[in-house]
């Protein structure tokens, strides 16, 4: 499972990501220093599809991308583009709102479904979902997990249901390994209100 999770902090941030690790994808190749839109930026690569996972450009902005899995919707045909190349076109805005405009304007027709965290000093995160047919955008407030995400799926906010309480949302909607993993994020992980 990918997991991405911050801590804002006054002008910045600290942020975690974990990738996920599958042994039939190549290894990733180590971080680069490049240039998009006049925006230099950092990020590691992709060595199956030159795309990447995150990147965080001179501005401050920072893309995080989390697969989305359940089910797919839409009718593209033809083979599905790599989700990680979105954030090589949207990392040489100059903020969130920015890369989101774009992110808007963009063709995702063939591209797999996916979750995006963007993030910028002193502002809130953002959070993308693509589900293969519909591009729905979102304010958040913690730690996102492409795999505790698919029982979220459908709420405007998979993360508030988290920083809740997870017996009185997700309970019933979740599986019982699940349960405990909502039980663990709200006790051990902060999710500011």
């Amino acid at each position: 499972m990918c997991t991405v999770s911050w801590l804002p902090a006054p002008g910045g941030y600290t942020l975690c990501f974990n990738r996920d690790e599958r042994h039939t994808r190549g290894p990733a190749l180590p971080p680069e220093h490049r240039v998009a839109a006049g925006r230099a930026f950092l990020a590691p690569y992709d060595s199956d599809h030159g795309g990447t996972w995150l990147a965080v450009n001179d501005a401050g902005l920072t893309l995080a991308l989390l697969n989305r899995y359940g089910p797919r919707r839409g009718t593209a045909m033809g083979p599905a583009r790599s989700r990680g190349l979105v954030i090589l076109e949207l990392i040489g805005a100059g903020g969130v709102t920015a890369a989101l405009q774009a992110l808007e304007r963009a063709d995702l027709r063939h591209t797999a479904p996916f979750v995006l965290v963007a993030l910028e000093p002193d502002r809130p995160p953002r959070l993308a979902e693509w589900d293969g047919a519909i591009l729905a955008m979102a304010r958040i407030r913690c730690l996102i997990s492409s795999s505790i995400y698919i029982y979220l799926i459908g709420r405007s906010d998979p993360t508030a249901a988290l920083c809740r309480s997870p017996h009185r949302t997700t309970e019933r909607s979740m599986s019982p390994h699940m349960s405990v993993t909502a039980d663990f994020v709200s006790t051990y992980i902060f999710c500011p209100r």
